[in-house]
Formats: structure tokens, sequence, C-alpha cells
């Protein structure tokens, strides 16, 4: 699986909520839902045409974890 990482401009501070794009979200939280991993939001299709989920990490930071979806 494919990762790329990003803050958009104005982020990257206390708060922030970094993004991190995929290939396949679903098969990425299958592999971690069974484990110490806090789960704020399950995957789930958005109006921008992506699909993501969002985690916390130990710092408390909120990640952002997607993947883009087909637009027909």
């Amino acid at each position: 699986m494919m990762w790329k990482f990003f803050c958009q401009e104005g982020q990257g501070h206390p708060g922030a909520w970094p993004s991190v794009m995929g290939d396949n979200i679903d098969e990425y939280y299958n592999s971690i839902k069974d484990k110490s991993v806090i789960i704020i939001s399950f995957p789930e299709s958005k109006p921008w045409h992506m699909r993501e989920m969002l985690v916390q990490d130990t710092d408390g930071y909120i990640i952002r974890f997607g993947n883009r979806m087909d637009c027909d």
C-alpha cells in the first residue's frame, strides 16, 4: 500500500489534522481495528470524493487517513 503525507497551509500546529492518503482505507482500517488504536471516526465516503477515517495518535494528534474515490 502506498501512502502520501501532507498538511494543508496553516496547519502543522497543535490541534492540526495532518492527512495521509493511501490506496484503500478500508484495507488499512481492517489491519488496525483490533490493535490498540484510537479510532475517532470509521471509514466513511465523503461528498468531496474521498473515503476517510480519523485516528488519534499517542500524543493526542488526530490524523486523517483516506483514499480518493472514483468520480463518475
